[in-house]
């Protein structure tokens, strides 16, 4: 894994992956929330999406787990299937580099906002070390703290946290398993 910072430093940087707002969830969310399930290359994934954009990405092995994500995630809000939508997004999130970053809201503050901010900003192809990742947010002595905020991620795979490794070129921690980890940094790299 080492060898992933080196390549990564080597390769050129590409655009911005995301374009980053932050919302009031509540505000946001008055109308309800659509979402469709797909196929990606790390397994089944639903995405939750208003109007400001997308608000909710989660990945599992199992249909009905990551389907049971999205409901946990956002309870108490009107939630739409739009399944017609999915090919559109199959294809915006998981397809060739697209030419425009895709929108994404949060409701966050402080340090995880500026965590997150700063994985927005992180062009694909490239990787940082949770150090780098700290000190681009702000807080060069929080590189542990970091992955506090990035488990807490809503939107993984856009908010990059699969991105981020350790110094010494250990995978470190996911949410979805190291195993999906691996499984998306090798794809990304090879694009």
């Amino acid at each position: 894994m080492r060898a992933l910072l080196a390549r990564a430093a080597a390769r050129p940087s590409g655009p911005a992956r995301v374009r980053l707002r932050v919302a009031d969830a509540r505000r946001a969310l008055e109308t309800g929330l659509d979402y469709c399930e797909l196929d990606s290359p790390f397994g089944r994934a639903v995405i939750g999406f208003t109007p400001l954009g997308v608000c909710h990405l989660s990945f599992a092995d199992d249909p009905a787990a990551a389907a049971a994500r999205l409901r946990a995630a956002w309870s108490g809000v009107t939630l739409r299937a739009r399944p017609e939508q999915a090919d559109a997004w199959r294809a915006r999130l998981f397809g060739p580099r697209p030419a425009e970053a895709v929108p994404v809201w949060v409701d966050a503050e402080g340090f995880r906002l500026g965590v997150w901010r700063a994985l927005a900003r992180l062009p694909r192809g490239l990787v940082w070390s949770y150090a780098e990742l700290a000190r681009r947010a702000g807080s060069p002595r929080a590189a542990r703290a970091v992955g506090s905020a990035m488990a807490a991620n809503p939107v993984p795979w856009l908010i990059t946290c699969h991105c981020v490794i350790h110094a010494d070129g250990r995978l470190g921690e996911y949410g979805g398993g190291r195993a999906r980890k691996a499984r998306m940094l090798a794809w990304e790299l090879s694009r």
